[in-house]
């Protein structure tokens, strides 16, 4: 993969927290490759995908701490960061699970389909969606298949999954482009209840005194 270039901007005296403008702090670019990535934070790291790898750059300054390995397709999730591990989902349809410092690939598992819903990971389970319509729970420890949903959505899935611990039990939320907002039980993936929207649904969903808040097409809800 192409080592980025790392820019450091020495910040003037007034920078930072409280400053009356923001200012640049440093700059890294990956020449000729595609970031769509949403960076994730951690330990002072932050972790994004570029076509198909994931890196890790110091947060204070810029500099690239490690590249990761290639991995099967590009990479346009969000990573998710937990205990040490990174998991990522590619458009080629895997969800990897990664070591945080090496970024080194623990387990990885192809659910042939295209993936542009980042992985979510919670008691135990990894859930993401797909662009064929349907949730997926991994094992957190291994990568093995726990369920599929499949039976609720018309549409693809390129909104991110909500966890709500709000009201126990926990319980999934998810948007589709079959216009629907759609809750599932944590542990089995069926259906609580189901919503159709006015429009494709693209965002993730909100969830916040006991509400549920998300956006489609031109309209909040």
């Amino acid at each position: 993969t192409p080592t980025p270039t790392h820019t450091p901007t020495p910040p003037p005296p007034t920078c930072g927290y409280g400053s009356a403008a923001p200012c640049q702090l440093w700059l890294t670019t990956w020449a000729a490759q595609v970031v769509s990535s949403r960076p994730t934070i951690a330990n002072g790291q932050l972790f994004m995908g570029h076509s198909s790898h994931v890196d890790s750059v110091n947060a204070w300054d810029g500099a690239l701490t490690k590249s990761g390995e290639g991995l099967w397709g590009n990479v346009r999730s969000t990573p998710f960061v937990k205990d040490g591990f990174v998991y990522v989902s590619t458009v080629g349809g895997a969800v990897y699970k990664l070591e945080a410092t090496e970024l080194a690939v623990q387990w990885s598992t192809d659910l042939e389909e295209e993936i542009y819903s980042s992985p979510f990971v919670a008691s135990g389970h990894v859930y993401v969606g797909s662009t064929n319509g349907k949730v997926y729970a991994l094992r957190e420890s291994d990568g093995s298949k726990l369920w599929r949903q499949t039976s609720y959505l018309s549409g693809a899935i390129n909104s991110n999954i909500t966890l709500s611990l709000e009201q126990l039990p926990a319980t999934l939320y998810v948007g589709s482009l079959g216009n629907a907002l759609v809750k599932l039980n944590l542990d089995t993936g069926s259906v609580i209840w189901q919503v159709p929207l006015g429009a494709d649904i693209y965002s993730t969903p909100v969830i916040y005194g006991g509400n549920v808040y998300i956006t489609a097409g031109d309209t909040l809800y």
